[in-house]
């Protein structure tokens, strides 16, 4: 059962994370905004409009936030407090009762543990809903205003090229499909569509592309055996659908979006053919920062307590200091790590999970200094 100086330092880390979170947050919204004024105000018909358009911008923006700088600020949040709490002197009547360090620090850990598990939930549920609103840039170009770098299907060999992007429809305005020779087609074709229209896969048919009155018609297209089953004629006079596997996320960021995907997606990612070797290299690379990712801040709170009530100290700054370098260190081979990785010059899996493993070993090396 918690006891009443448990629930004290739940209540003083969630308050210091709170703290730590929106102030950071505030200091972001001020500089990015006054930094990127102009941009809000292109096009925009009134102060109103431009007030709205920050508005929505940054309180969408909030969810990611949370997601960049929550995992300093978890382990932040565990050294802040229990530096106040050593430098006021709370600590040293608990440990006198006889009350073991570590199950006295435990509420903090199940604290960082809690907020690790709501940026996991954000991460999985609230980030890919509304991943569109996050990829809109300053100036509110959503549905007509964002143009179309052209994309690769690696499966089919096609490029997908056009002018605009509809993002409400989930749609491009002017594409052009280009098609190499021979896997869908007998020579070089260009289908172009003033509309061409992302459908999700369903019961009824599988993830392509509609496209609107096409030039070629179906009819005048050359197709291979296997052009015949990822060009379907519909019911849609002089439309084509195009069975394909890359998605419109896929199209409005240009391979970016699988920062905003679930994990689910993008294990779906992975396992596609449409995609390069590279870019396969660099999703499992993020998938396994991602699976890390809660365990390394478990481990760095377990890190960073043994440093801050070390049993022998100078001081309590010292301690803390010390205890910053250390998991700098550490957040530093993470990175050096990833870096390696995406040169393949070591394995993602290497990579990511080799710090994870040095951090716990640590944790568990320096759990002897505590303060007793």
């Amino acid at each position: 059962m918690p006891t009443t100086f448990d629930r004290y330092l739940l209540r003083r880390y969630f308050s210091t994370f709170l703290i730590l979170l929106v102030s950071t947050y505030g200091l972001f919204v001020v500089i990015d905004g006054f930094t990127n004024v102009d941009s809000f105000q292109d096009g925009a018909e009134s102060s109103r409009s431009v007030l709205s358009r920050i508005g929505t911008y940054y309180a969408y923006r909030v969810f990611d936030f949370f997601d960049m700088v929550g995992p300093t600020l978890c382990v932040i949040s565990v050294t802040v407090v229990l530096g106040v709490l050593q430098y006021q002197r709370e600590l040293h009547p608990v440990l006198a009762a006889g009350v073991p360090a570590y199950r006295m620090v435990m509420p903090l850990v199940a604290g960082a543990a809690l907020v690790t598990g709501l940026m996991v939930l954000n991460t999985e549920f609230v980030i890919p809903r509304i991943s569109m609103q996050l990829q809109t840039s300053r100036d509110g170009l959503s549905s007509s205003g964002k143009r179309l770098e052209t994309v690769q299907d690696y499966e089919l060999h096609m490029n997908i090229d056009g002018s605009r992007i509809d993002a409400a429809q989930q749609a491009i305005k002017g594409a052009r499909f280009i098609f190499a020779a021979p896997v869908l087609v007998d020579e070089l074709t260009t289908i172009e569509s003033p509309r061409a229209i992302y459908y999700p896969e369903n019961d009824q048919h599988p993830a392509g592309w509609l496209l609107k009155k096409a030039d070629p018609p179906y009819d005048q297209l050359k197709l291979t055996e296997l052009g015949r089953k990822k060009l379907l004629r519909v019911k849609d006079p002089g439309a084509i659908f195009l069975v394909s596997q890359v998605t419109f996320a896929q199209v409005y960021s240009n391979g970016g979006s699988y920062l905003y995907d679930s994990t689910p997606q993008l294990v779906r990612r992975i396992t596609s053919p449409a995609l390069s070797q590279y870019s396969v290299s660099r999703l499992i690379l993020h998938l396994h920062n991602r699976l890390a990712r809660p365990f390394q801040n478990l481990i760095a709170v377990f890190v960073a307590i043994p440093f801050v009530m070390r049993r022998e100290s100078r001081s309590l700054i010292g301690n803390m200091a010390i205890s910053a370098g250390v998991l700098v260190g550490l957040m530093a081979s993470l990175q050096f790590g990833n870096f390696l990785a995406s040169a393949n010059v070591i394995t993602p899996d290497f990579a990511v999970w080799l710090p994870v493993l040095l951090g716990g070993g640590l944790a568990a090396w320096q759990s002897h200094e505590i303060l007793t």
